[in-house]
């Protein structure tokens, strides 16, 4: 009961603040979206605010937790970033000639952490107070390696909000949620997840290793037959890059070489341009349908589509 009394006094509070924030900050900036990526592993936290419009020399993002090790950039450029505490938790503010329309990167590590031991399982809580209008606001979280969601039936709730995605990249889980908040709201999720432990194997193995061989020579008859049909019916590479521009065509040409796949941050460290040039690249792309883009850890996953051959 105790516990829960002084959740409700901590809420009261945020919510308390937030509409201070408002009130001071909201008019100052328009955020178009934000993406928010939470490792748990390390309570480590990335943030991309995509920001409309400006009104002040300071960029200025709040946290409900204490923060170490900032870092920040402003459309790939690193920017000088100082943090302070204030009654929600902490600010972090970036000095900034930008006005309207650019890109905001941060990192920072969250001291206390986002996790509570409960036992077994562990819970996962994250805050963040809307004090400014925004329209879109994507949050990641990446659970360790090792654990998984829990699976009791007994527990009502293993996620909040409803409607978040799960996913895997075969070491993580993957826990996406994508809002569209009123201002002066304060989003609240959590999660719940434990250790993961395989099965152990029966006792008693059956030898099931005839039938294992004849579906592998079925599979394997059925999938050449799929690749040679896909081969044939795939497009010329270079007839839908004929008028690319000179900017887009090493990018293209960077994941030739690479067997049609790379990281978007390796692509930024191969050539002599910002992060927002590449990205800006990298959007034309996708646009053209000459290249797909997946989320995959801190960075995107580049990749030329099967649709080609080069």
């Amino acid at each position: 009961m105790g516990l829960d009394l002084n959740r409700k006094s901590m809420h009261l509070l945020l919510v308390f603040a937030v509409l201070l924030l408002t009130v001071a900050s909201a008019s100052a900036t328009d955020i178009n979206s934000e993406e928010v990526l939470v490792d748990i592993s390390d309570s480590r936290v990335e943030a991309e605010i995509d920001v409309g419009e400006l009104t002040s020399s300071v960029f200025t993002y709040i946290t409900t937790k204490q923060k170490v090790d900032v870092n920040g950039s402003i459309n790939g450029e690193d920017a000088e970033c100082s943090t302070r505490e204030v009654a929600i938790g902490s600010e972090i503010r970036c000095e900034t000639d930008m006005r309207e329309n650019f890109t905001v990167n941060l990192e920072y590590t969250a001291s206390d952490g986002f996790v509570e031991d409960q036992g077994s399982r562990k819970v996962f809580r994250y805050q963040h107070p809307i004090y400014r209008s925004t329209e879109n606001y994507n949050l990641e979280v990446l659970l360790p390696e090792g654990t998984a969601l829990i699976q009791d039936t007994n527990t009502s709730q293993v996620i909040s909000p409803y409607g978040a995605e799960t996913s895997t990249n075969g070491r993580q889980i993957s826990v996406k949620w994508n809002k569209q908040p009123e201002l002066g709201e304060t989003l609240t999720f959590y999660l719940l997840y434990e250790d993961f432990t395989p099965s152990p194997p029966s006792s008693e193995p059956r030898d099931y290793t005839e039938l294992i061989l004849i579906l592998l020579g079925l599979g394997l008859t059925g999938g050449i037959a799929v690749l040679v049909r896909m081969y044939l019916r795939r497009e010329n590479l270079s007839e839908a890059t004929e008028e690319l521009s000179e900017e887009e065509m090493e990018v293209i040409e960077i994941l030739k070489e690479n067997e049609g796949e790379f990281l978007q941050k390796d692509v930024v460290n191969e050539l002599d341009y910002s992060k927002a040039k590449v990205s800006g690249v990298v959007s034309d792309l996708v646009d053209r349908e000459v290249l797909e883009k997946t989320k995959e850890g801190r960075s995107n996953k580049l990749v030329i589509p099967s649709k080609y051959r080069y």
